[in-house]
C-alpha cells in the first residue's frame, strides 16, 4: 500500500511540474502571438498612412485618378515583393 500511496505521490508531483513548465510556455507563445498581432496593426496603418500621403502628393501633380492608380500600383508591388520575400524565408 506504501508503494502504491508513493508511486501516485511521485506522479502527482511530477504532473505538477510538468504543468508549470507548460503554463510558462504557454504564456511566452500567447505573449508573442499577442505582439505579433499588435505588430501586424500598427504596420497596416504605417503602410496606408504612406500610401494616402503618396496619393496627396501625386494628386498635386496629377489628376487624383491617376494619383490612385500609380498609389494602388505602389502598394500592390510592395505586397507581391514582401510576399515574395516571405516565400523564398520561408522555403
Amino acid at each position: 500500500m506504501e508503494n502504491l500511496s508513493e508511486s501516485i505521490s511521485t506522479l502527482v508531483n511530477f504532473l505538477e511540474v510538468q504543468f508549470t513548465q507548460f503554463r510558462e510556455k504557454m504564456w511566452k507563445i500567447l505573449v508573442a502571438i499577442g505582439l505579433l498581432l499588435v505588430t501586424g496593426v500598427l504596420f497596416l496603418v504605417g503602410f496606408a498612412m504612406t500610401a494616402w500621403g503618396i496619393y496627396l502628393g501625386l494628386s498635386l501633380l496629377v489628376p487624383p485618378f491617376v494619383a490612385a492608380i500609380i498609389d494602388a500600383g505602389l502598394a500592390f508591388g510592395s505586397g507581391v515583393c514582401m510576399l515574395l520575400i516571405a516565400k523564398r524565408k520561408i522555403l
